[in-house]
């Protein structure tokens, strides 16, 4: 595997765009955060010599694969890739995410999250709009920001698994980034927020869904498939023509199929208790 330079980027995204399939961190933290520099989730990346598999390894220790058409010597090569550097998690296609845990001699390294997600896939020409009178969309205000935080820290604790005190340190770190992007939705009924959706990845021509949020004494009211809907709508005035998603439970899969979403594969989320740095391997 060989390190990607600075002058590589368009490169890249062009090789990575021929393979774009759920998760899309790896290529969106390319585009928006490029190779180096101090922010989290900047990258470093590696490729095969004939630009068809690609590692990137965030600067806060999430290793993003995109190695689908990987041989055997691509696969050989990642513990000499990243041999000494510190891992905190790992994001992607499932049997891609077992095979490097594998290499990387880290499938028992002890983990606070670790779970499989079926995918989710959208061509937004077929998105199956619900009835969504009395509902509406728009950006959320910075007078919400202690309610957003609220509503993102219990998604974290019954999502993520995080404690009630870390779940709240990562909402306030996660959300001012998220409204400088412009990549939430309050949904509202009546002047009043019932629901939170979310983009936490996107492509030009591609969006990933993640986020979505409906507080327990909403729910029941199909809110959520509503305003998801109402905010793909939006993303596909706007130019996008794909979006995928992953569903954390049977009724969160429901809800996306009954717009229109098909499955696409299974993603696998890692997120270790302590990071893992990776030990050189004797003899290679």
């Amino acid at each position: 595997m060989i390190a990607v330079a600075q002058s590589q980027i368009a490169q890249a995204l062009d090789a990575l765009a021929d393979r774009a399939e759920g998760p899309i961190f790896l290529p969106a933290n390319l585009l928006e955060r490029g190779i180096g520099g101090d922010h989290p989730r900047a990258l470093h990346l590696w490729r095969n010599a004939g630009w068809t598999a690609f590692l990137g390894l965030s600067n806060a220790g999430v290793c993003f694969p995109q190695m689908r058409d990987a041989d055997s010597q691509d696969w050989d090569a990642l513990p000499a890739v990243l041999k000494n550097l510190s891992i905190t998690g790992l994001n992607g296609e499932a049997a891609q995410i077992a095979r490097i845990l594998a290499a990387l001699r880290l499938d028992r390294h002890p983990t606070r999250l670790d779970r499989i997600e079926p995918c989710f896939a959208l061509a937004l020409n077929d998105l199956r709009m619900p009835d969504a009178a009395g509902l509406s969309i728009r950006a959320p205000r910075k007078a919400e920001l202690p309610l957003l935080i609220d509503w993102r820290a219990a998604y974290r604790i019954e999502i993520m698994g995080d404690d009630p005190a870390q779940a709240r340190d990562n909402a306030v770190a996660e959300l001012p980034l998220w409204l400088a992007r412009d990549s939430l939705r309050l949904a509202t009924r009546d002047g009043q927020p019932v629901a939170l959706t979310g983009f936490n990845a996107r492509l030009p021509e591609i969006v990933q869904v993640g986020g979505v949020y409906v507080p327990p004494t909403l729910r029941g009211q199909r809110l959520a498939r509503r305003a998801l809907a109402l905010h793909l709508a939006e993303a596909r005035a706007a130019g996008a023509g794909r979006a995928f998603l992953f569903a954390a439970s049977e009724a969160a899969a429901r809800t996306y199929t009954a717009i229109g979403f098909v499955p696409a594969g299974r993603m696998r989320i890692v997120i270790f208790e302590q990071p893992a740095e990776v030990a050189p391997r004797c003899g290679r």
